[in-house]
């Protein structure tokens, strides 16, 4: 294992999907529930609990699934190593939600999103308002109260693609 150590660690990550298993026996490894789009330089690997960054030398899409190739793991044992291991993006590496692009926040409608302060659960995206100079989440709550979330990147805490949730460090008052 050779993970960089001169990559700062993000406060926040993106949920990329666990390591599923080995691919050929050069040290590819298969991720499932991979963005769309790509990352640009580095993956993280929880390591019994902690996010180690892994310098990408090469994503391969194969039908919903990439085959990632990282520095220091050269063989089939050492991929092994890390199968089932969930893997992240720092939001930086990670497409930019924060455009103005109705596609990308399109893709957002219908996932859960939740406080990351309390881990409560807040609603559902319904739909997204970009009419104003800040683009808001219409959050539906099981009480059918809606909620409207100004999209901020710095209070992103967890981006789940794999299952659809959106964590949120909101500030306090924003919901009352």
């Amino acid at each position: 294992m050779k993970p960089t150590d001169l990559r700062p660690l993000p406060d926040h990550y993106i949920a990329l999907g666990p390591i599923l298993k080995t691919y050929g026996t050069m040290g590819d490894f298969i991720v499932d529930s991979f963005p769309e789009t790509a990352l640009d330089d580095y993956i993280f690997i929880e390591i019994e609990g902690i996010k180690v960054p892994f310098e990408i030398e090469e994503l391969v899409d194969r039908s919903g699934q990439v085959v990632v190739k990282v520095s220091g793991v050269d063989d089939m044992e050492t991929a092994e190593l890390y199968r089932g291991c969930p893997t992240f993006a720092a939001p930086s590496d990670q497409h930019d939600l924060t455009q103005d692009q109705g596609e990308s926040y399109q893709s957002l409608i219908g996932w859960r999103v939740y406080s990351s302060d309390d881990d409560s659960y807040l609603g559902v995206v319904e739909r997204y308002d970009d009419s104003t100079a800040n683009v808001l989440l219409c959050v539906r709550s099981d009480d059918e109260k809606e909620h409207l979330l100004p999209w901020v990147t710095e209070w992103i805490e967890t981006l789940d693609e794999a299952h659809h949730i959106l964590r949120l460090t909101l500030p306090e008052g924003l919901l009352e």
